[in-house]
């Protein structure tokens, strides 16, 4: 097949999946489609095998090195040869080719991450060929994820997710190692990639959702793993086991914890990768319970591997995979911290953002994206460790203040219950958080803060929180705080109750405060010597000065110190304070006559007035003869100015504004009188009055026959036959007008 001539009978435009391709070859010919399992050449690829690693990597290339070399170098022609592939070869190649795929995939699982490259320390000659490995894998994989290169060479995109789907060409872990591998130093790419897969496939959503399952139930296998040889570290780190009847020592070794810690950091950091890669995944994990379980796995772990770290370390083990378990802790750490963050932020915090606002009832602003977002957080309060780093890279006053620019309220209550969570106590608040969220009012945040929340890179965070370790190391190493002490002699009185808190104290102190081991050899009365002459019944100094506190408590209690009243520690409080100035308090009714000339001499505001008195009541000056009216502060610029010229009347005409002054200042001769005060009215009056109604009377009955009528008998005949339009004549003229207006009759 590899010698014979192909033809492509269709256009050159038409998708892979339906074309067809004619084979010329020993005069026969043959019609093939374009994918088709003739078209694959049968190759023994070279798998990938992880580069030799050497503590002391600085002399010439040893045999294993020199052997990786040449493996490189086969699996590196191998690659190549499949990135020369015709377009429909290719294809041909991937889908019908198992043994390509697991070189590929060898390469996945084995090949070094970014954070391990870090420890390796390789050499620049095994250096340069795992680059070049490394670009040609990506190549191939995201020529693999392209189903349009030109074209003349693309399938459609239903039979693209059909191909890589039903041939197992993609699969969501395959996915999570890419992202790992390639998605920090070529996220548009690796993105667009994946995209490309989802979009084309739905069925790759289902897949997501397991796949996000059996990533949470890895959290859980860490933990039995942890718990199971947590008894084992606590116990010189060996365990007898019965195997067929003979006892076999089981030890978690140094090396066996470093392989765990690996484990750890290769799952935090495949999730952290590909959420970052394909963030739609989020929702997926979200709905799954991811945020909450990282959160209590981090809870769960980490406390436990960092206390078994210190141990290994103060036992002087291998340094160097320490200082790489402690390097890698941190890590993992800030990545899951992250995973959170991002799961968070895109489930919750930019829907709040990005979604409108609706009114509540009471008024305020509620949306059920901030209700998630606080469930969230309210559900885990208990884990103290997570909160309190969270709070370290995403300061969660930053999330408040972004809520407040766009009016989202927040439960107060439930805000002071998370930052009680994340601070311990009310009084570790930040300044900002302590006047506000406790009494239910926004918290105002500094910018400074929203900058160092939103601008943490990888590198940052884990410095961040490598300090914060370095701190909580010194605290540790400097001792147990009192409250501790308190809750380890606690635990011993409650096996040993008739023991004294001064001796249980000292045995702690020699035991490295291991409460347990205390109890051990308390039990097996195996004490050293200097414990074993000391006084069983010694107590503590500090519970003789409570016992002495408690007893002045008792001796000074008073009823008035329970007194709950709204004037408290006010100016007059005279139980509560010394300093209060008796003149300012007044027993009875206070006298209201002014104030005497001994009372003036005690106020200090009257020596004003007796000052101001004493000015007046001194002798006036003498008028001086020589006083100059010229002198340099006089102002002259208006001196020459003539004021006070009225303009000229002309003789015969009247001034109108004096004239109209004259009339609006006269007043009336006579004053007006208030008729409602008469005894009667005027007769003359009345008569006028009645003269007045005859002579209107007798106007409205005209003149004499021939004469005609007054205009005013006109003008009342008019108004009546218009008023009796309303009772009389039921509207009969007016419509009478009307018709004649419009010519039916004539007038």
């Amino acid at each position: 097949m590899a010698h014979a001539k192909e033809i492509d009978l269709d256009i050159p435009d038409e998708p892979l999946d339906t074309r067809v391709i004619v084979l010329h070859k020993n005069g026969t010919q043959s019609v093939k489609p374009a994918l088709h399992i003739g078209f694959m050449e049968n190759r023994n690829y070279v798998h990938f095998i992880a580069p030799p690693i050497f503590p002391n990597n600085t002399g010439p290339n040893t045999a294993e090195e020199e052997e990786w070399l040449e493996n490189i170098a086969f699996l590196k022609e191998d690659l190549q040869w499949i990135l020369k592939l015709p377009y429909h070869r290719f294809w041909s190649q991937v889908i019908y080719d198992e043994s390509l795929h697991k070189c590929l995939e060898s390469y996945l699982s084995q090949s070094p991450r970014d954070y391990d490259l870090v420890g390796l320390h390789l050499k620049d000659e095994l250096l340069v060929p795992l680059k070049n490995i490394h670009k040609l894998v990506f190549l191939v994989y995201l020529r693999m994820s392209t189903y349009k290169e030109s074209k003349n060479n693309h399938m459609t995109p239903e039979a693209f997710g059909n191909i890589i789907y039903d041939n197992f060409i993609f699969d969501v872990p395959k996915l999570m190692d890419l992202s790992a591998l390639y998605g920090l130093h070529n996220l548009a790419i690796v993105s667009k990639m994946v995209q490309n897969i989802f979009s084309t496939q739905y069925k790759y959503n289902e897949d997501l959702n397991k796949t996000s399952q059996v990533v949470l139930e890895a959290f859980s296998s860490i933990e039995e793993t942890l718990s199971m040889n947590l008894a084992e570290m606590q116990s010189t780190c060996t365990t007898t086991h019965q195997t067929n009847g003979v006892n076999t020592k089981k030890g978690f070794s140094i090396s066996s914890f470093h392989d765990f810690i690996n484990y750890i950091t290769d799952v935090s950091a495949t999730l952290h990768s590909f959420l970052e890669v394909y963030p739609e995944a989020c929702q997926v994990f979200f709905q799954n319970g991811a945020a909450v379980r990282i959160a209590t796995f981090y809870e769960n772990a980490f406390p436990a591997i960092e206390r078994e770290v210190s141990r290994r370390q103060k036992q002087n083990e291998n340094e160097r995979l320490i200082e790489d378990i402690k390097r890698k802790v941190c890590l993992s750490k800030t990545l899951l911290i992250q995973n959170f963050r991002g799961i968070v932020n895109y489930c919750c915090i930019q829907n709040i953002l990005n979604s409108k606002l609706s009114e509540g009832r009471n008024g305020l602003t509620e949306n059920p994206h901030s209700e998630r977002f606080l469930d969230t957080f309210t559900e885990m309060v208990t884990e103290k460790n997570f909160l309190h780093d969270y709070n370290l890279l995403y300061p969660f006053e930053t999330d408040l203040e972004l809520f407040n620019e766009i009016g989202i309220v927040l439960d107060p209550q439930r805000l002071n219950y998370i930052f009680t969570s994340i601070h311990d106590s009310v009084e570790t608040f930040p300044d900002s958080v302590k006047s506000s969220i406790v009494n239910g009012a926004r918290p105002k945040v500094k910018k400074r803060d929203i900058v160092k929340g939103s601008n943490n890179t990888l590198q940052n965070a884990v410095d961040i929180l490598r300090g914060e370790d370095f701190h909580s190391r010194r605290a540790e190493n400097e001792g147990p705080s009192e409250k501790q002490i308190n809750s380890l002699i606690q635990n011993v009185l409650d096996v040993f109750p008739e023991l004294g808190g001064g001796f249980i104290e000292k045995c702690l102190e020699h035991f490295h405060y291991d409460h347990e081991r205390v109890i051990d050899v308390l039990i097996t009365d195996s004490l050293p010597d200097h414990l074993i002459s000391m006084n069983r019944n010694l107590t503590r100094e500090t519970d003789l000065e409570e016992e002495e506190c408690s007893t002045n408590i008792v001796n000074n209690y008073s009823v008035l110190s329970e007194r709950k009243n709204i004037f408290d520690n006010d100016e007059f409080d005279i139980f509560s304070r010394k300093d209060v100035d008796m003149e300012k308090i007044h027993i009875g009714k206070k006298d209201k006559t002014p104030m005497t000339y001994e009372s003036l001499t005690k106020d200090p505001e009257s020596e004003f007035l007796k000052q101001l008195t004493l000015d007046y009541s001194s002798e006036e000056p003498k008028y001086d003869d020589n006083f100059d009216l010229y002198e340099d502060e006089y102002d002259d610029t208006y001196d020459s100015v003539v004021l006070g010229v009225s303009e000229p009347i002309v003789e015969g005409f009247l001034d109108k504004e004096s004239a109209d002054t004259e009339d609006q200042n006269e007043e009336p001769s006579e004053p007006t009188r208030d008729a409602s005060k008469d005894f009667c009215m005027n007769p003359e009056d009345i008569r006028a009055k009645r003269q007045q109604a005859w002579e209107s009377k007798q106007s409205s009955r005209g003149y004499s026959r021939g004469r005609g009528a007054s205009s005013s008998s006109d003008q009342n005949r008019q108004n009546k036959d218009r008023n009796k339009a309303r009772v009389g004549n039921h509207n009969r003229r007016s419509q009478s007008d009307w018709k004649k207006s419009r010519g039916m009759m004539p007038s």
